[in-house]
């Protein structure tokens, strides 16, 4: 099955997201050659250090600071501990959602939300890349070669992703190859009560649980991981695998996590151009909704990608960023005091990074 961007899938359904590879990575670039050659150790350094810490995010929000980010290394760190510490949550109706809720955000150390998370990924990252025969990332590089001269930069950019994305599976293999990944599976034969109480889970949370995947528990792990309070796999967990309707999800969502209904719709305003001049100023209005609602959870953020993300013009006629926010700060009231607060930030911001007028 091919993916959008070219790639190969192992999978019919991938429990997980891949992470896009769209920006320059210096240390893989500078240690890393872009061959099958044997890699040196610099370049094992500098695959642990970007790799490891590699959030498993699609979406565009490495820039937010979020608590226990769920990274590769987070997850293939001690799958042991992880599958032990699931199955003393699974001993538990309550970390089984067994008592009818949908959500029980306030069950996360108990029910160790984090390990449920953790064991998702290193099922599904370990029988996707633990071995040589599943190293199906290739592009068919003749696919790309005419565009070497047609569209250099799109040819780079393909090559750039093509290569980490290589680097990345052989970094994962080699974390896998000491690993026997079927000791850690919940299966009938080896793991038949766990197994069972599993399935019935997934039924009921509406998650696939598909066996020609090869580790269908990984839906139904990070639903629960999600669900149980792990906050960077609530983040990127969007519902049932099956597209069956929860509005109970939905609603917890929206509620603990505003600012990431406020990011969709800031992502989803600047990834089309219009070269309008009013673009601009839309860009800043939600730009300073996803400020304002990251402010109120308390989390950090960098100021910096925001401003130039809202700032960064796309055309000749699109309004200056002195001008979208002069425009924006008269329809303010009085009363909206963290708005106004943000503005400012973004007026100074913005005359610092060359990028108000």
């Amino acid at each position: 099955m091919i993916i959008a961007d070219g790639i190969y899938e192992v999978f019919e359904f991938d429990a997980w997201n891949d992470p896009t590879f769209n920006d320059p990575i210096p240390s893989l670039e500078e240690n890393c050659p872009q061959s099958n050659d044997k890699l040196s150790v610099e370049c094992g350094e500098a695959m642990d250090d970007y790799f490891g810490n590699l959030p498993l995010e699609r979406q565009d929000t490495a820039w937010i600071s979020i608590p226990n980010r769920l990274t590769y290394g987070r997850a293939l760190t001690n799958p042991v501990e992880d599958r032990n510490r699931v199955i003393q949550a699974l001993q538990l109706k309550e970390c089984r959602l067994e008592d009818g809720k949908v959500v029980r955000w306030d069950l996360s150390e108990r029910c160790h939300s984090d390990a449920f998370a953790n064991l998702s990924v290193f099922l599904w990252a370990c029988s996707k890349y633990g071995n040589d025969k599943n190293l199906t990332e290739e592009f068919d590089l003749d696919d790309f070669a005419s565009f070497e001269f047609s569209d250099p930069e799109y040819y780079n950019n393909m090559m750039h992703s093509h290569n980490v994305r290589s680097l990345r599976a052989r970094w994962i293999t080699n974390k896998c190859a000491e690993i026997e990944v079927s000791d850690f599976r919940f299966d009938s034969r080896n793991d038949r009560k766990n197994y069972q109480m599993l399935r019935s889970t997934a039924s009921r949370l509406g998650e696939k649980w598909d066996q020609s995947s090869g580790v269908p528990e990984t839906f139904v792990l990070k639903s629960l991981a999600a669900r149980l309070g792990d906050m960077s796999t609530a983040i990127l967990y969007l519902g049932p695998s099956t597209g069956k309707k929860d509005d109970s999800w939905r609603h917890i969502g929206n509620k603990l996590w505003q600012w990431r209904r406020s990011l969709m719709n800031f992502d989803a305003s600047t990834q089309k151009f219009s070269n309008r001049r009013s673009e601009t100023i839309k860009r800043l209005k939600k730009g300073i909704s996803v400020a304002v609602s990251l402010q109120r959870s308390g989390l950090d953020f960098d100021w910096n990608f925001l401003v130039k993300r809202v700032c960064t013009l796309h055309g000749p006629d699109e309004a200056t960023c002195q001008t979208a926010i002069r425009e924006l700060s008269q329809t303010l009231e009085w009363d909206q005091k963290d708005e106004l607060q943000t503005l400012d930030k973004f007026a100074s911001l913005s005359q610092k990074l060359n990028l108000y007028d």
